[in-house]
């Protein structure tokens, strides 16, 4: 027998909840709903925030309890410019919230959508200087420390356009540290688990290496390069090409882009934006001073000002739709009894996220600046799993419901960049990239991988969805020549003396000038698509 659908939850609109007065719903995604809402007190006094409310059916479930805890707990020891306040984290029942700063404006990812519809660039020295406010917050986190002075070796880890907020007068927040890293975390990650948008993770993020606070560098170099050329730098005909692009680390001149962009800022978002992350900028206050330098030397002052006359310009619907809400709520008078569900399973599906967060299981290996032996070529670590983290959008748009086909991609791609001969099972994949379309099986199969100067590599995978599969291959290393003499060539060595061969070393020796650095390591990284 199939069980009636619940009855519709109470609105948490017009109600109260706490001590918050709450208005319209500002964004759902799927694990907290964001509202605006109003805080009375004494003698007229009032505030305006925004609550972020948990959903009911996420409140049992611990991983999203502690990621919700976690975030109020870093983000309240921040206090930045640059940065979202936080005032508090409540209980409602059995409802968690945070109440935090309201934001009067719209996240980047927003303004570099209606800058492309308008067909209108957003001047460089402005983009320079969003991304140096940006810097700025960011460097504050990364230098956040504890009680007793340590370190707390805080990063982001979810760096993009739709984390970083602009507001109508020209403010710049750094928001969500949702899924930031710190020490003293409840939700500790999982080894090899990676967080973030794909699109803007350093390659040693992607790669599920030790990275620091410079890999929110890197992604903040991303989207500093977007906001300013007003192109996605990492794009493709498929995730095959965008992951290999980020995974080659071939940087475009910026200039190819926006002509008009002064050179040393094109030079800045190319250190920024290095695959190396020694040869990025050091902190984020480095980079904030050089964005600094390049604003200065535009002649102009006057950024925030420009930057809020911009907003104005791009966002008048969405400004007085917004500051209608904004007065419907300063006059509302709480309805009813405060209900216990924002969200739940029957609410507004969870929508689909303008670009998905993915979290992705992935082995942890050391960096790939790091030589490793040969030995390790041979191992394979294949991952069997990835979660979508939403991001907050309007709850308008339904949830696209995965369908299942008789076939599969896999797609293979080879670290280092070079001609490589692909197998299956023994038969040659002649596409370039090397791309393979199989039936969906739960049979595993053999994946051969030779290429001239390199050990081969033989990993075993089960063909049960698409799959994208990075292979970096070790360097062959010669064996060292026998020191001793060369016999004649009619000496034999008799039957029973050992075959001498020289070790294989642990690390190599000095590299030739002008030779290319190794990049061997033997871990094999599979994307589920």
């Amino acid at each position: 027998m199939v069980a009636p659908a619940p009855a519709p939850r109470h609105r948490l609109t017009g109600t109260r909840f706490g001590r918050y007065l709450v208005g319209p719903a500002l964004g759902t995604g799927g694990a907290a709903t964001v509202f605006l809402a109003r805080l009375d007190g004494p003698h007229q006094f009032e505030r305006l925030l925004a609550l972020k409310i948990i959903h009911e059916h996420l409140v049992g479930q611990q991983e999203f309890v502690n990621l919700f805890l976690d975030e109020a707990r870093l983000a309240a020891r921040l206090s930045h410019p640059n940065v979202v306040h936080i005032y508090e984290l409540g209980r409602e029942g059995d409802q968690l919230f945070i109440a935090l700063e309201y934001l009067h404006g719209q996240t980047l990812a927003s303004v570099c959508q209606r800058l492309g519809s308008a067909s209108a660039p957003i001047p460089c020295d402005i983009a320079a200087w969003v991304g140096a406010r940006a810097a700025e917050g960011l460097h504050h986190a990364h230098d956040l420390t504890g009680d007793d002075g340590t370190r707390l070796g805080l990063v982001h880890r979810d760096v993009s356009p739709q984390n970083l907020f602009l507001t109508y007068d020209g403010q710049v927040k750094v928001i969500d540290f949702g899924i930031a890293r710190a020490e003293g975390r409840l939700a500790e990650t999982e080894q090899g688990k990676i967080r973030g948008k794909f699109r803007y993770m350093a390659p040693e993020q992607l790669l599920g290496e030790d990275f620091d606070h410079r890999a929110d560098l890197f992604a903040l170099g991303v989207t500093i390069f977007e906001l300013v050329t007003g192109s996605v730098l990492f794009q493709g005909k498929d995730l095959t090409d965008i992951l290999g692009q980020i995974l080659d680390a071939e940087m475009p001149d910026p200039r190819q882009f926006r002509p008009d962009m002064p050179l040393p800022l094109a030079a800045l978002l190319r250190r920024t934006l290095s695959s190396n992350p020694a040869e990025r900028p050091t902190t984020g206050a480095e980079l904030a001073r050089s964005l600094d330098a390049i604003v200065q030397a535009s002649g102009f002052s006057d950024q925030k000002t420009r930057l809020a006359r911009i907003m104005n310009d791009l966002f008048p619907d969405e400004i007085s739709a917004r500051t209608r809400a904004i007065a419907d709520l300063r006059a509302l008078q709480p309805e009813g009894p405060s209900p216990q569900d924002p969200g739940g399973p029957s609410a507004t599906p969870p929508p689909a996220p303008e670009v998905p967060t993915v979290t992705t299981d992935l082995p942890r290996r050391r960096s790939p600046w790091r030589v490793v032996t040969p030995l390790a070529a041979a191992a394979a670590v294949l991952v069997a799993g990835a979660s979508i983290m939403l991001s907050l959008r309007p709850a308008s748009q339904p949830t696209p419901q995965p369908s299942l086909s008789a076939s599969v991609a896999i797609d293979i791609r080879v670290q280092p960049p070079t001609a490589a001969s692909v197998s299956i099972d023994g038969a040659r994949i002649s596409t370039d990239p090397p791309r393979a379309i199989l039936p969906r099986s739960t049979e595993p199969i053999s994946v051969q991988v030779t290429a001239e100067g390199f050990d081969s590599a033989t990993i075993r995978l089960i063909p049960d969805r698409d799959q994208f599969i990075v292979v970096p291959l070790a360097r062959a290393i010669p064996s060292a020549p026998d020191a001793s003499p060369e016999p004649a060539p009619s000496s034999r060595p008799p039957a029973s003396s050992p075959v001498r061969s020289a070790p294989l070393p642990t690390q190599p020796g000095p590299r030739p000038s002008g030779s290319p650095p190794s990049t061997a390591t033997g871990i094999v990284k599979q994307y589920p698509i």
